[in-house]
């Protein structure tokens, strides 16, 4: 029993240098850990908010697209940011001012929103969409509608991002182009979405 106790006593615990090197590994260890975390954690945000800003740009294009395929004529006064057309939702043949719809993509602030509105008196704009990418946007994006007949070949073609015509009147296609920023507050990459859509009904002007 007299040498178990001796031996123990002669055991020594740990040194100061000893737990400070031990120590120093711990905090090395989990700043590591700390900072695989975090950065985890910001690829999961920049991931949903980026899914997030693709979704809201093609369920606005849809929208746009199923409206704009129904239209019997593109007026004049559509621009490379609004989109004016007529779609006869009542088959009377008659341009009802209700039926006079404009899409467009209007400057608030630092962001752009897409806007519908008719022609009815009194009409207010509806907001479709926010945190789009308006044309005074540094760099600009593309144009975000433009025009061409539909013919062959092609006058005015829509593709290469090409502005709106004076004959926008005379179009029976029109190329769309939505942009949106997939995290404002950081100024992520931006994304895109863009379809080529035929006026089904499109008559003279």
């Amino acid at each position: 029993m007299r040498r178990i106790l001796e031996f123990f006593r002669r055991e020594e615990g740990v040194t100061l240098p000893e737990m400070m090197v031990g120590m120093a590994l711990g905090l090395v260890v989990g700043s590591v850990l700390l900072t695989g975390t975090i950065a985890l954690f910001r690829t999961q945000t920049f991931t949903t908010q980026d899914s997030e800003a693709l979704i809201a740009l093609r369920v606005s294009l849809d929208r746009m697209e199923r409206e704009v395929r129904q239209a019997r004529r593109m007026y004049s006064d559509s621009t490379a940011t609004a989109a004016h057309f007529w779609v006869d939702y009542d088959r009377d043949n008659q341009q009802d001012l209700g039926e006079k719809i404009t899409w467009s993509v209007v400057t608030v602030g630092a962001e752009a929103e897409l806007h519908r509105k008719t022609d009815t008196a009194g009409a207010t704009p509806k907001v479709i969409a926010r945190e789009f990418v308006g044309p005074a946007a540094s760099p600009a994006p593309p144009a975000i509608f433009s025009y061409c007949m539909d013919a062959t070949p092609r006058v005015n073609p829509c593709t290469n991002g090409k502005p709106a015509t004076p004959n926008a009147g005379a179009a029976t296609v029109i190329r769309i182009t939505f942009t949106a920023d997939s995290v404002p507050a950081v100024r992520a990459p931006r994304r895109t979405v863009e379809t080529e859509v035929r006026l089904r009904n499109a008559s003279a002007p």
